[in-house]
């Protein structure tokens, strides 16, 4: 949140690792989409590059598609 919050104009922050939180791969909905809230408090629009996991149900790749508006 703090490194979200100190970006200027123009910058991004990347994050990584999200395989690591629970939410992530979670198999209850719930759990998954409280996680792709917390993810989408962070930003204002979702970009997808990972091809290779569109056919996933993962927070940061369903979820949150659902969540924020798309880039």
């Amino acid at each position: 949140q703090e490194t979200v919050a100190a970006l200027g104009d123009g910058q991004v922050a990347v994050l990584e690792n999200l395989r690591f939180n629970a939410g992530e791969t979670a198999k209850a909905d719930e759990e998954r989409l409280a996680f792709a809230r917390e993810l989408a408090a962070l930003g204002d629009a979702f970009v997808s590059d990972g091809f290779g996991v569109v056919h996933r149900k993962q927070a940061s790749v369903y979820e949150l598609a659902t969540l924020l508006p798309a880039a």
